[in-house]
């Protein structure tokens, strides 16, 4: 698939929900789509960036694009119609690397793992890193789903116009997606 073909591919969809590991390309990935389809793009501080109610709330709106990494574990409540969630591929060794960069791991993750155990409890202490807890859990949750959703790798972003290649984004800010 290319970008393209997943933005036509999107324009049947009110709700767009742009989830993944943190630092997989969510918060370009939403904000692109945004611009590309004319829809609104909720960042997930708008909503409480860990609040689970503040995201599913959100979903009483159409015509949206919500980046939301931190509420993954969450996705399989959705029940809104016309919706779907895009998880974002995106190699884990580029991720923890990102990770690091920003100081993200471990405080975050163990953050992360925490929301994570009140499901599945203790099993989550095997993980050493949230890229690899994440996906692990997506495949199991993504059975359960009662939206669309697409598994998109990161290289699908390299399509768009907006596009700024890993050397130039080195000293990137947390939420940054542009020079």
């Amino acid at each position: 698939m290319t970008y393209n073909d997943l933005i036509s591919k999107l324009h049947s969809y009110s709700r767009i929900i742009v989830s993944g590991p943190q630092r997989s390309g969510t918060t370009y990935a939403a904000f692109t789509l945004s611009q590309d389809l004319e829809y609104k793009h909720i960042d997930e501080q708008e909503f409480g960036t860990h609040t689970a109610e503040g995201f599913l709330n959100v979903l009483s709106q159409e015509n949206i694009v919500v980046q939301c990494p931190a509420v993954s574990h969450v996705l399989d409540q959705i029940q809104s119609q016309n919706t779907i969630i895009l998880w974002m591929d995106r190699d884990n060794k580029d991720i923890a690397k990102s990770e690091d960069r920003i100081d993200w791991h471990p405080h975050w993750f163990n953050v992360e793992k925490n929301k994570y155990r009140t499901i599945y409890g203790d099993e989550v202490d095997k993980f050493e890193r949230n890229s690899l807890m994440k996906k692990h859990y997506w495949n199991i949750q993504k059975q359960n789903l009662k939206t669309d959703y697409l598994d998109i790798p990161y290289s699908i972003l390299k399509e768009t116009k907006g596009f700024i290649s890993k050397t130039q984004r080195k000293d990137f800010g947390v939420k940054q997606i542009q020079l």
